[in-house]
């Protein structure tokens, strides 16, 4: 906490010439001003679970130090790297310690534009081949769940989340408990076709803290009947549900203070629901 009000402090001089708050009408433009070589610091917390029959079937908890930095930028795009520091998982089994094992260290590189919005991430063939030492250097093991070229897909899969949801709000433009209303691609739900997955987006600012010079921006999105018939082919004797939620606090800098999301699949039979935080160290 002491580190986020130095943070503030620091950078509000400069921010009073380039604010994105518009305090006449409380609307929030979030546009990235971040300085060549800047780095900071976030724990991610990742908790996922299954529940059936009221009873907990399955449960992780994963835990991420990752370094953001800006090692480039343009009158158009920022050069971000993503480092995880430190990973942890439990509870441990083999399989926790192989993934934790192969994720310390990596680093993504990706491109945003120029309001701090994710283009594309840019080495994934060097963080696969990185991937791939580090798998030779394991023992082979039998008895684990998933083959390491599904743990490395799935590392891969995890980190773009990660990523996706630090940068879901750059760019957008909204006034104060105004909803905004679109179609956008389910999250987290990669095996249909993107159109098959295009659901109705609910987007809108929900605090504007003038005094720190920090806002909060949420979207909620829920699976509609056809999509829910596709995502649950086996299910027919209770409607089902899809939901996601993300809620975001940033600073006038574009640096997140804080983000929250939470993925929620509900049937008859069962649970699951994950959730990921993202706060700034």
């Amino acid at each position: 906490m002491k580190y986020i009000l130095l943070f503030l402090t620091c950078i509000f001089s400069v921010l009073t010439v380039s604010a994105q708050i518009n305090p006449a009408d409380s609307s929030v433009q979030v546009i990235s001003y971040w300085n060549l070589n800047e780095t900071q610091y976030y724990t991610i917390h990742e908790e996922r679970m299954t529940l059936k029959d009221g009873d907990t079937s399955s449960y992780l908890i994963i835990k991420y130090d990752v370094a953001i930095s800006v090692i480039d930028s343009s009158e158009s795009a920022y050069l971000m790297s993503w480092n995880f520091e430190n990973v942890e998982s439990g509870p441990g089994n083999k399989e926790n310690k192989i993934h934790d094992s192969m994720m310390k260290g990596l680093t993504f590189k990706y491109y945003t534009d120029e309001y701090g919005k994710l283009r594309k991430l840019i080495n994934t063939k060097e963080v696969k081949a990185n991937l791939i030492k580090k798998v030779d250097s394991l023992e082979k093991m039998n008895d684990i769940a998933l083959s390491y070229q599904a743990l490395s897909d799935r590392i891969e899969k995890n980190t773009r989340e990660k990523i996706n949801q630090f940068h879901e709000f750059h760019g957008s433009e909204l006034i104060y408990k105004e909803s905004y209303e679109f179609e956008a691609e389910l999250l987290g739900f990669h095996t249909l076709e993107e159109e098959e997955a295009q659901v109705t987006t609910y987007v809108w600012l929900d605090d504007v803290d003038l005094e720190d010079y920090t806002y909060i921006l949420q979207k909620e999105q829920q699976a509609n009947e056809e999509l829910i018939k596709k995502i649950f082919t086996q299910n027919s004797d209770q409607q089902p549900v899809y939901s996601t939620w993300t809620a975001s606090r940033i600073h006038d800098s574009g640096w997140v203070i804080y983000s929250v999301r939470e993925i929620e699949q509900k049937t008859s039979e069962y649970i699951k629901s994950e959730k990921t935080i993202i706060e700034l160290d």
